[in-house]
């Protein structure tokens, strides 16, 4: 049976959706490291090596600021080389949705001091500096 114009289709999942609304996209280059970099993590670009890495709070050489989210896929690391991954650069994502190996204490310091200011709009904060 052929099918009309007017019949869409659409993936079902039972996984819950991200809140994530990027405005700018971008393929970077990770470094080298090992592990999943799931959609929503936080990540930052370390200057030192001129590469992505996850989010560190209180780091140095700039990955001590989150400068990006991982989206639309997850980013799967290779610890022998680099890797390519789309990220969010600038939009809107829900607090509960970003993702870090940090203390939620420290991530939503961070979303609430320098964020905004980098184009990244973090809906669901208690409150903004």
């Amino acid at each position: 049976m052929a099918l009309l114009d007017n019949e869409f289709f659409v993936t079902v999942s039972t996984e819950t959706q991200k809140r994530i609304w990027p405005e700018h996209q971008h393929d970077v280059t990770f470094a080298a490291a090992t592990g999943t970099l799931k959609v929503g993590y936080a990540v930052a670009f370390d200057s030192s090596v001129g590469h992505w890495k996850p989010w560190t709070d209180s780091a140095a050489n700039g990955v001590g600021d989150i400068r990006g989210i991982v989206y639309p896929a997850d980013i799967t690391l290779a610890a022998a080389n680099e890797v390519q991954g789309a990220i969010m650069l600038t939009g809107t994502v829900h607090r509960d949705d970003i993702l870090s190996a940090e203390s939620d204490a420290n991530v939503d310091a961070e979303c609430r001091a320098n964020l905004r200011d980098r184009g990244i709009i973090v809906d669901g904060l208690d409150q903004v500096h």
